[in-house]
């Protein structure tokens, strides 16, 4: 009796400690996302994602985006409770890591009954460089990598629990990536072949036609949960535009004018799962001519190694753990670098092209994957040992990446940041009514709009050059890169107020003209 209670406490007490190192590695990663950011990121995919959340019409700017409606419904309830605060996308982003997180958390300790394999997953998947980089930008892929990791929860809960029709709501977890973008379907693919694999792995030696039940009934759910949100996602888009494939046929017509230089697309995705650092002659460059910010530094390393240890230290049974992880990241390789994005405009020569945020699910997979040989040490001590030998070499060989993420980001040339919010916070009570709107940003514009309380579509967007900008509209604001405003228009005008502002940290400026 006196050993047992002694061993609850035991337990109790490494409880807490779960709990605070779970909160201690949330609380980091998210402040080193704060931090490695200058501020809020709107590029021109986000401000159209952003201004979703106030008119889902504004989507028809861009043919790819018109269903990422995912957003409007997260962001929402912030954005107005805030006064439509721009700050309310970094609280949305901030929520989408965090339930990323535990749910690997969740993973470790509640399906695989080893709290710190959860830990490990959940550090190896925030400290990577390229999920630092995206972490904080209001884009489809951290969204669609929370739908994952939620689906991944429910499905490893569902088939340990044998409780085979929570698989479709696995199956509407992962098809909600959809509506954050039309890239969800590459995770689709390759958590189908993930899903089939861990019921294949847990028959438990049933008989042969009992077993074929079970999989046929376990498959079913989880098609119809993807099937459920494909009928919603297809079905608004033929009540809204007449077409249940408008959005794919927009996405497909983007990229099928895309060239094609000498790089292919399967060796960009291949080298930027290994830490190998672009020298001249080595082909790192993608099709877009210019380098990734980041490669996943080990974490590729490390699930090798982990799936090692587990093959060499289990029985069939164990070994059979590492199968539906190492399946995922191979379909979604393949998917990823040779789906034919054209697939609906006649081009069949193209992948997911110079896109390493794309990447993201795979990562939260592999780092789960990772952690799985953390179940094969029985020594508590010694898998919380390994595990802190692991990361500090892990986080030693993404230092240059933080570095390099941190110099690209807050470099005074990378205008993209705080633009929009240094400029609301200095005019924010301007009436921007019947302005015409020159900016040569790509859809800066219409984000200053709706920061400014105004909707943008009442705002005419011309997007100029900078030395074509006309200086003689009656009513005119002007957001553009480089010299300050006087320089290109006159300081006083008659029958005018004229204002100026130059942020010369991000090299951007601002002129507002009206009538006096």
């Amino acid at each position: 009796m006196h050993h047992n209670n002694k061993k609850k406490k035991t337990d109790k007490n490494y409880t807490v400690l779960y709990v605070i190192a779970f909160l201690v590695i949330l609380a980091s990663s998210l402040a080193l996302y704060y931090f490695s950011s200058p501020g809020i990121f709107i590029s021109f995919d986000d401000d159209i994602y952003a201004y979703s959340v106030v008119q889902l019409s504004v989507l028809n700017s861009i043919s790819w985006g018109e269903s990422a409606f995912g957003f409007a419904i997260m962001t929402a309830p912030f954005y107005f409770l805030l006064d439509h605060s721009l700050e309310s996308f970094t609280i949305v982003c901030f929520i989408a890591d965090s339930i990323t997180l535990f749910c690997l958390f969740f993973i470790g300790w509640k399906v695989y009954k080893t709290p710190v394999a959860g830990l490990f997953a959940m550090a190896l998947y925030a400290f990577n460089p390229i999920v630092v980089t995206f972490a904080l930008r209001y884009l489809p892929d951290p969204f669609i990598t929370m739908t994952d990791a939620i689906g991944l929860a429910i499905a490893l809960f569902a088939v340990k629990r044998r409780t085979y029709w929570m698989l479709s709501l696995s199956g509407i977890a992962v098809g909600a990536g959809l509506f954050f973008g039309n890239q969800a379907v590459f995770s689709i693919l390759a958590f189908s072949f993930f899903a089939f694999m861990l019921i294949y792995i847990n028959r438990n030696n049933v008989t042969k036609p009992k077993y074929n039940h079970i999989f046929l009934k376990s498959a079913a759910f989880l098609v119809m949960g993807f099937l459920v949100m494909s009928i919603i996602y297809f079905g608004q888009e033929a009540i809204m535009y007449g077409n249940p494939l408008h959005s794919i046929n927009g996405e497909s017509a983007y990229y099928s004018v895309r060239s094609s230089q000498n790089f292919p697309t399967y060796l960009y995705y291949f080298y930027l799962m290994f830490p190998v650092k672009y020298t001249n002659g080595f082909p790192y460059i993608g099709n877009s001519g210019i380098l990734p910010y980041s490669n996943m530094s080990i974490l590729i390393l490390v699930f090798i190694a982990s799936s090692l240890f587990v093959i060499l230290k289990s029985d069939k049974k164990g070994r059979d753990q590492v199968l539906p992880y190492l399946l995922f990241i191979i379909v979604f390789y393949l998917v990823l670098s040779f789906i034919p994005e054209g697939l609906f405009s006649g081009n069949f020569t193209l992948g997911v092209q110079d896109v390493s945020r794309v990447f993201l699910p795979a990562i939260m997979f592999i780092a789960m994957g990772s952690a799985l040989f953390i179940t094969k040490i029985n020594n508590r001590k010694l898998g919380l040992l390994i595990v802190f030998i692991v990361m500090a070499v892990y986080i030693a060989a993404s230092t240059s990446s933080y570095v390099s993420i941190a110099s690209i980001y807050h470099n005074s040339e990378n205008y993209q940041w705080n633009v929009t919010l240094s400029v609301i916070k200095n005019f924010g009570s301007l009436n921007i009514r019947n302005y015409t709107l020159n900016e040569n940003y790509s859809g800066e514009g219409y984000l200053l709009c709706m920061g400014l309380k105004y909707l943008p579509y009442n705002c005419a967007g011309i997007s100029l050059p900078q030395h074509k900008i006309n200086c003689n509209f009656e009513n005119m604001l002007v957001v553009y890169q480089g010299t300050k405003p006087e320089y290109l228009c006159g300081k006083s005008l008659k029958g005018y107020n004229v204002t100026y502002y130059y942020n010369s940290t991000y090299n951007y400026s601002v002129y507002i003209k009206r009538q006096s």
